[in-house]
């Protein structure tokens, strides 16, 4: 009788070995899955999670599992040295009132690497002007492009990065105004890559000679125009603006040697489409009187033809 019952207790134990080994390997795995969940998460969480803006600090809204779904790849398929084409996003992604920000390989940008961004603007907002972007798109720490919210629907641009820095670093991309939340408006950003252009159609862009200097009582000038008309397919408009003054009339020769302005308000801004008006505040330059002029940079980075000058007078 008692070996039958030692018997029976060892059977008894032998049989439970394989589910309390079986059991613990299911604790462990579901452990590792767990942990291994937790980082990737962290990482994504740390990547798309918005930082403060150059001007303002962006909303502290939750992120959605969409968003964090949506973190940027970059693609290491082509060698940076010998490639054509670079792609800089795998996936689409889904901004709202949020930012994406991409580290740019080290490329030699004085060859013509363009960036080309394929994107669809969603917005149903009636009431809001260009001074609330539904997109903007920065260079390091430079406002290379912005489009009004109430300009929606799919588009295409291509510019070169290399106009705002000698050796561009990070591409930032906000759906909104650096953070600002705008309602029912998000961005879907389908493509991003960078293109090592070759040769390309001949952009004309016309002179700016309808600028208006406005000396004010504090030390500010208002300058006023008209935004210039253009051909360049890439943006449909200009990439920039670089106004400069000089104590001798400006031209075309004596052009480099002229001073730039330091622009006082808005701190950022783009260039809108043609035949807009564009106002700004620069602090009063460094002289009593002089020459001011204003030319346009076109997609690739030239200058347009140079406008007309402006005198200006300082007065007690």
């Amino acid at each position: 009788m008692r070996l039958i019952l030692i018997l029976s207790l060892v059977i008894v134990g032998v049989l439970e070995l394989p589910l309390t080994f079986d059991l613990k390997n299911k604790q462990i795995i579901g452990g590792e899955v767990k942990e291994e969940e937790v980082e990737f998460r962290n990482h994504l969480f740390k990547k798309i999670t918005p930082t403060p803006s150059l001007v303002r600090r962006p909303s502290s809204t939750p992120i959605s599992t969409t968003q964090l779904a949506s973190k940027p790849k970059v693609s290491h398929t082509a060698n940076p040295q010998t490639a054509q084409e670079i792609s800089l996003l795998a996936v689409k992604t889904n901004l709202k009132d949020k930012k994406l920000e991409i580290n740019l390989p080290a490329l030699d940008f004085s060859k013509n690497w363009f960036l080309v961004i394929e994107y669809d603007l969603i917005s149903v907002e009636d009431v809001l002007g260009f001074d609330n972007p539904g997109l903007t798109i920065h260079i390091d720490e430079r406002l290379a492009y912005q489009q009004s919210a109430l300009e929606s629907g799919s588009r295409i641009v291509s510019f070169n990065p290399a106009v705002f820095s000698h050796q561009p670093q990070i591409l930032t991309i906000w759906s909104g105004n650096s953070g600002d939340e705008i309602k029912d408006t998000h961005l879907i950003i389908k493509m991003i890559k960078l293109v090592l252009q070759g040769d390309y159609d001949f952009i004309e862009t016309e002179p700016i000679n309808d600028l208006i200097v406005t000396v004010d009582n504090e030390p500010l000038f208002t300058l006023e125009w008209s935004s210039p008309k253009t051909n360049d397919s890439n943006l449909r408009k200009a990439l920039a603006y670089d106004i400069r003054y000089s104590s001798e009339p400006i031209s075309k020769e004596n052009w480099p040697q002229s001073q730039s302005v330091e622009v006082f308000l808005p701190q950022d801004f783009s260039p809108q489409f043609s035949k807009n008006k564009e106002v700004i505040l620069i602090k009063s330059p460094s002289i009593d009187s002089g020459y001011l002029s204003i030319r346009s940079l076109d997609s690739t980075g030239l200058l347009s033809p140079l406008g007309k000058n402006v005198f200006f007078m300082l007065t007690d």
